[in-house]
């Protein structure tokens, strides 16, 4: 269980000859996570109340509201040990995640969810570093009329040298 919290931070931000204060909110965050041999489940919340952060110039017709993240993921490795099959050790992955932007457009809310799906696979057999390919699907804005909205597809490639704890192992001799 992963639990954090940041502090209010104040700030100034400045739009060409005009100065106006910023207030920075608070951000409540929870996550929970569990692993076991072949599989790896995890899911991820935030809130951030952005209401009277700033003041927006009249006659806009934005406002802003609370945001809330959502972020569940799933992650599968058949045998990481299995000396025959190169698929049996490859891991799997595939996530959801879904926000409510800070950002309210004549009334609606703007949202963001999106679907990711990838694959990771070590660079040879018995090898720590990791090469990973994904491809995430998604939708922002709003879908009321006359607002704003896109749809977006992304690709990923990752490399992870030497694995996860390398760094922090401490040599047997120097």
């Amino acid at each position: 269980v992963t639990l954090s919290y940041s502090s209010y931070t104040a700030d100034t931000v400045y739009s060409g000859s005009n100065r106006w204060n910023m207030d920075i909110p608070s951000k409540i965050a929870a996550g929970l996570n569990y692993r076991s041999t072949k599989l790896e489940v995890g899911f991820d919340y935030s809130y951030q109340n952005w209401d009277g952060a700033f003041e927006i110039p009249e006659g806009q017709d934005i406002s802003l509201a609370a945001q809330q993240d959502y972020r569940f993921g799933i992650s599968y490795t058949p045998n990481r040990f299995d000396l025959r099959s190169a698929l049996k050790r490859w891991t799997y992955k595939a996530g959801l995640r879904y926000s409510d932007s800070y950002l309210v457009k004549n009334g609606n809310q703007l949202h963001d969810a999106a679907v990711s799906l990838g694959v990771e696979f070590a660079l040879r057999k018995g090898s720590f570093s990791t090469v990973g390919v994904g491809v995430e699907y998604g939708e922002r804005g709003s879908r009321a009329a006359s607002q704003v909205q896109e749809r977006y597809f992304n690709i990923f490639l990752s490399l992870g040298l030497f694995g996860k704890d390398y760094w922090f192992v401490r040599p047997k001799y120097n």
